[in-house]
């Protein structure tokens, strides 16, 4: 395959990655030539009153030098992306202070000009608005901007693809660096071939996809770097550590950034800090927004922008507070984005990133989209196997949640986790049956982190007040009551029995059964550590003094 066939091999899978792609780039052509077309009628128009005293040679040369600088504006702009469109201002700025400076003032002097000054005078008019439409027209609209990133894309790949013929046919001469990289291709080896056929980015156990559609380009495999010291993805080092029970407590992922002054949050403590302890204020960052239409479109270097957007991991944006502001800039730009680019570049980086931020990106994303089965299938394995990942519980919920049996995983997870994943989960835990019913009774309000955070939304949606009512409790159910009311005496840093409205009769019929039952040393601490809560933080009146006398009653000797 020559290199006409290979340029025109690029632009096709180009075509095909990006629908609309080919009719872009016709219009950026048009829009260029037509740029130029009046600039070659704008020399005309002031060559023709001297072409009878001039010399008819120095003419034509000045009126195609007088060409070069346009043509190298437009060249320039046909190569680059949106950016270098903002170049045509230049130009246009020119011609508009000439007019306001020397042409308008003219007119307003009145008098009797030939038609040929009105014909100049409008064609410079109609040049200005010209270039500063088709400025418009390249830098506004998201889907045009990405559209001219993806093509200056191909013109560097096949710039790159032409020196590397060149060195081939001068022997000692290195190939260029950065190589030959086509949209939805991957580089090329040897650089005499041509590029391979397009292949997503996906972990070499996952199923192929199909073969039309676009890709990102092929990472290296985690671990496969020099003599195996290339860093593993966050999903590959859950992957790799996960067991039937999940997690073991000591694991901790591995990422790139140093945490401040040496300090490290646990998986999930920032997020979960955030949520609890502070007000979540939802940002929208317009930088994101253009990477979010750079990936739409199949831009060669998205994720290295997106990396580089999400380089601090201390100081840096968090999509916790981005998540909500980007759904909806996506819903609001549904029409000029490609979901199915989206929705594969989120499954490529939840697989492939080793920043926690990119991957909540990608999930971020998948609460919207769609694949297919296969895709699904798929991405639902991963999903679920970052979820074991306190860090990644949270955004994880947020798609399973939408899933036919999300409730069912929800509860196998919560089962899972045990940090601030749990305390997520538990939020979001539908009470939808008595077996969970019973787990949030039992364990759900129990973690690794502060059980104060889900007491009380255990003891509601478990079904405290009612289980206390009964007359006779198992010694099961007994243990299980007895253990979270006294979690729920704790009220920091969320408010927990006090903000019960049931609260009173519970410890009322606490009292009752524990009056019935053989006191156990676990009982008779939980009598010891309810006593004070009777009495203390102002709780005065008949009642209360009545319900720490019964207290005091139960436990002397």
């Amino acid at each position: 395959m020559d290199f006409r066939e290979e340029m025109m091999e690029a632009y096709r899978r180009a075509y095909e990655a990006h629908p609309g792609l080919e009719a872009f780039r016709g219009r950026k052509k048009a829009l260029l030539w037509g740029m130029m077309a009046l600039f070659a009628l704008s020399k005309l128009l002031t060559a023709i009153p001297a072409w009878n005293y001039a010399s008819h040679a120095v003419i034509v040369i000045g009126g195609l030098m007088g060409l070069v600088i346009p043509g190298i504006f437009a060249l320039a702009v046909w190569r680059g992306g949106w950016r270098f469109s903002l170049a045509l201002l230049l130009p246009a700025a020119s011609i508009a202070l000439e007019l306001f400076r020397s042409w308008f003032p003219a007119l307003a002097a009145g008098g009797d000009f030939h038609p040929l000054f009105h014909v100049t005078l409008w064609t410079a008019v109609a040049t200005c608005l010209y270039l500063v439409g088709v400025v418009l027209y390249l830098s506004v609209p998201a889907k045009n901007r990405a559209y001219g990133e993806v093509l200056s894309q191909v013109t560097e790949s096949l710039i790159l693809r032409s020196k590397e013929l060149a060195a081939q046919q001068r022997p000692g001469q290195p190939a260029p660096a950065g190589g030959y990289l086509a949209p939805g291709s991957v580089p090329a080896a040897p650089p005499a071939q041509a590029a391979p056929e397009p292949r997503a980015a996906v972990p070499p156990d996952a199923p192929s996809p199909q073969a039309a559609a676009p890709s990102f380009p092929q990472p290296v495999p985690a671990g496969a770097g020099p003599e195996g010291t290339e860093p593993l993805s966050c999903y590959r080092q859950i992957a790799d550590a996960a067991g039937p029970e999940g997690l073991d407590d000591s694991f901790s992922l591995s990422c790139p950034g140093p945490e401040q002054g040496g300090i490290r949050f646990a998986a999930g403590a920032r997020d979960g800090i955030t949520m609890y302890h502070t007000h979540i204020e939802t940002k929208d960052d317009p930088a994101l927004h253009e990477i979010l239409a750079l990936i739409s479109a199949g831009y060669l270097q998205s994720e290295e922008r997106l990396n580089s957007y999400f380089d601090d991991a201390v100081k840096g944006p968090r999509m916790l507070s981005l998540i909500d502001g980007l759904q909806g800039w996506i819903a609001g730009h549904r029409e000029e984005l490609d979901p199915g680019m989206l929705y594969r570049f989120a499954g490529h980086i939840i697989r492939e990133s080793r920043r926690p931020e990119c991957v909540k990106l990608g999930l971020s994303l998948l609460e919207m989209l769609h694949g297919t089965p296969e895709e699904e299938a798929e991405l639902r394995r991963v999903i679920s196997t970052l979820a074991l990942c306190d860090e990644f519980t949270l955004f994880c919920l947020y798609v399973i949640r939408g899933w036919e049996d999300g409730a069912a995983q929800l509860f196998r997870l919560a089962k899972l986790v045990h940090g601030w994943g749990r305390i997520f989960l538990v939020h979001e835990l539908p009470a939808d049956s008595q077996e969970v019913r019973d787990w949030l009774l039992r364990e759900g309000w129990r973690n690794t982190v502060l059980s104060n955070y889900s007491t009380r939304l255990c003891a509601q949606r478990g079904g405290l007040p009612e289980l206390l009512a009964r007359e006779e409790l198992t010694t099961e159910e007994w243990t299980a009551a007895r253990e979270l009311t006294t979690a729920l005496l704790e009220e920091q840093p969320l408010p927990g029995l006090s903000a019960m409205e049931e609260g009173p009769a519970m410890l009322e019929d606490l009292l009752r059964h524990a009056a019935r039952t053989a006191l156990t040393a676990e009982d008779r601490s939980a009598l010891e550590q309810l006593l004070p809560y009777l009495t203390e933080n102002g709780r005065e009146g008949e009642a209360w003094e009545a319900l720490a006398q019964r207290c005091r009653g139960l436990l002397a000797p």
